[in-house]
């Protein structure tokens, strides 16, 4: 079980873009594993090098990696990622709403 939980771990920050599969100057990261099931991965957002992780759209992207993992092993299927939520507003709109003393 905890060669399948590292397996997960791996590809889940390959996928992220935090720790790409043989980089030895990647992010930092760590798998805990404190129940039976869930694993929860930390990780820090600067790469040995120096230079930034490209992270953009890692969301998506994991979500795309859990569905391989449930179809290759036949887990239940996660909820659907949720596109048409609200985004949060930037920090201008959040500042100009502000100003006009509006919600």
């Amino acid at each position: 079980m905890d060669a399948e939980w590292a397996e997960v771990a791996a590809a889940m920050v390959h996928t992220a873009g935090v720790a790409a599969r043989g980089d030895e100057q990647a992010c930092r990261w760590v798998a805990v594993r404190h129940a039976g099931d869930p694993i929860h991965i930390a990780a820090t957002l600067a790469r040995q090098d120096g230079r930034h992780p490209r992270v953009r759209g890692d969301v998506p992207s994991m979500h795309t990696a859990a569905r391989l993992f449930e179809a290759g092993w036949g887990l239940a299927e996660m909820s659907p990622l949720d596109r048409a939520a609200r985004r949060r507003p930037a920090t201008g709109e959040a500042e100009k709403a502000a100003r006009r003393g509006l919600a």
